[in-house]
């Protein structure tokens, strides 16, 4: 969450937080009786907000208090690759955010083969070759960082001979 907090305002009994750059045509946000409140996670940019002290009797401060809030673009994940024969190892530094990191979307040369909670993954390649790996985090708000990216150089599979190859569709029929 985002923690904000203001000062109180004499003969306050509420105070009604806005978001929006206008009072008038802001979305409302909260109402509450406390000098403080907890907002939900935003994407990354900057978020106009405004707030005003109401009374008992539903007078309204005559100038409402704008602030911003900011939230920085996540950074970008650093990857290092290990390889043994043909399983490769990768494994990430994790990136800074403003908000908790939700999940990382893994990719091999540009197609995503994996969405985990940890910093590392391992991968069987079934023949050699030079593969690019990249990794993105995605904060709970959402936000994606950009792609870390690393290569690496797979040797062939010892004493392995590829049989037959087979994919299934499990998005179409019902799953048990």
């Amino acid at each position: 969450n985002i923690q904000v907090a203001w000062s109180a305002v004499a003969g306050a009994q509420i105070y009604e937080i806005r978001q929006g750059a206008d009072w008038d045509t802001g979305a409302l946000v909260l109402k509450t009786p406390s000098q403080g409140a907890a907002l939900d996670p935003l994407t990354v940019g900057t978020h106009p907000y405004r707030i005003k002290a109401k009374t008992t009797l539903g007078d309204e401060s005559p100038v409402g208090t704008y602030f911003e809030i900011v939230i920085p673009s996540l950074g970008t994940p650093t990857i290092f690759s290990q390889v043994i024969d043909n399983n490769v190892l990768l494994y990430w530094s994790i990136p800074s955010s403003a908000f908790e990191i939700d999940h990382y979307n893994v990719y091999k040369d540009n197609v995503k083969f994996a969405e985990i909670t940890g910093n590392f993954c391992s991968r069987f390649e079934s023949s050699s070759g030079t593969y690019e790996y990249e990794v993105e985090a995605v904060d709970i708000a959402g936000n994606i960082s950009p792609q870390g990216l690393t290569s690496a150089v797979v040797n062939p599979p010892p004493d392995y001979v590829l049989q037959d190859e087979y994919h299934s569709d499990l998005t179409a029929g019902t799953l048990v």
